[in-house]
């Protein structure tokens, strides 16, 4: 019901378009808009389908409406066929031509061979026009777009491309070969063997190389450990929780046997938890080999503009050397230049000098003994005698007792 469009319950509008067309030039008008009204439906039906791919049946059955079909469709493809808006789905699929030589071997021996098979071909067993499978070129474009853009500047496998490719995009199996195939005719996508390569924006794609294809496998290797690993985690946790019910139900034996079990299933366990983490630093070392080799590349630029400013600027371990001595003749010059500014000019005999600051000295300490003296006889001056203290003793006077 989401093909349908809003005309679809008008029955005077629907007779008109499932109505076998007429010549063109009695009604250009309706002719050309009942002929997009058709490639509408039939783009509308391969997004829906998933897929880009086909036929006139599948547009007649898709569209019955009242127990009548369209009964136009053929001309429809016909004209699409004509401006090349379908392709059959045998001449898109065309290994494509990127080189000269691939191209002119293509249009020289290819092609005209190709047509003679299918002439006789189709002389022997003449194909009904509503059973070939076409493929409608914008529809293919459009998904090929979206799956560019999903996956872009990725290297992955075709299991994993289909089944993203489901996910996100809604696209079937025939629907993913036919992008893909389209992808890589515009060199956006590269194969080899189960790996695929997806271009950066705007950009064509390279080649697989031997190391894009090793870190695809180890890429792969790893996603396939994660997920026995994932596995692996819950068959223990499930093995462990059989064993605790056992023991609830007092059955020891079975309930050992689930612990054997468990204990089994964790050896295998460390065993690919080891296995992933020498993975991941293999794949880990393999992504810094380019930032390195950016790092050493920026090393050699920069050691090509230090040795280039050198040369340009002239300078030489000789003229260094020679410099540097040169300096240190200036620096002991100015030493001496210093030394000799420094000179007292005016310089008289030291001897003398002494002689004068002796007698100097000498004179400074009588002065200062004969004022020590003046004050020691003002001090005793100023002493006075107590009118009751003894007098002194005369001579010849002896001390008498007093009883």
């Amino acid at each position: 019901e989401n093909l349908l469009p809003g005309c679809w319950s008008n029955d005077v509008r629907m007779a008109v378009l499932f109505s076998p067309f007429r010549e063109r030039q009695v009604n250009p008008e309706n002719y050309d808009g009942k002929l997009k009204f058709w490639k509408d439906m039939i783009s509308r039906y391969c997004q829906w389908r998933g897929g880009a791919e086909v036929t006139v049946l599948d547009i007649e059955n898709a569209f019955w409406r009242q127990e009548k079909k369209p009964h136009c469709i053929r001309k429809v493809f016909e004209e699409m066929l004509q401006a090349g808006e379908l392709k059959s789905r045998e001449d898109f699929m065309e290994p494509p031509q990127h080189s000269w030589v691939g191209w002119t071997a293509n249009l020289v021996v290819k092609k005209p061979l190709k047509w003679g098979v299918k002439t006789v071909k189709n002389s022997l067993f003449r194909p009904n026009f509503s059973e070939i499978t076409f493929v409608v070129q914008e529809v293919v474009e459009n998904q090929a777009e979206k799956l560019q853009k999903l996956l872009e500047n990725q290297v992955i496998s075709e299991s994993e491309v289909i089944k993203r490719a489901e996910e996100v995009l809604g696209l079937s199996p025939d629907g993913v070969s036919l992008a893909l195939h389209a992808l890589l005719c515009q060199q956006k996508v590269a194969i080899r063997s189960d790996l695929m390569k997806f271009a950066a924006a705007g950009k064509k794609i390279q080649e697989i190389s031997d190391l894009d294809y090793s870190t695809g496998q180890l890429e792969l290797m790893e996603q396939k450990l994660t997920r026995l690993i994932d596995s692996l985690e819950e068959e223990v946790k499930r093995k462990e929780d059989k064993a605790r019910e056992y023991v609830r139900k007092s059955n020891k034996k079975l309930a050992k046997l689930c612990l054997l079990e468990r204990n089994s299933l964790e050896k295998k366990l460390e065993q690919h938890t080891n296995a992933r983490i020498n993975i991941q630093e293999m794949l880990a070392k393999i992504h810094d080999v380019p930032v390195n080799q950016e790092i050493m590349q920026a090393y050699k630029v920069g050691e090509r503009a230090l040795k280039g400013a050198m040369e340009k600027s002239g300078i030489t371990v000789e003229m260094v050397e020679q410099t540097m001595e040169e300096m240190q003749d200036a620096i002991e010059l100015s030493k001496d230049v210093e030394a000799a500014l420094g000179t007292d000019l005016g310089a008289t005999d030291t001897a003398e000098l002494e002689k004068e600051l002796h007698d100097l000295l000498e004179e400074d300490k009588e002065v200062e003994d004969i004022g020590q003296d003046e004050e020691l006889l003002k001090r005793l001056d100023a002493l006075q005698i107590p009118d009751n203290s003894p007098s002194p003793k005369k001579p010849g006077e002896t001390e008498t007792s007093q009883y």
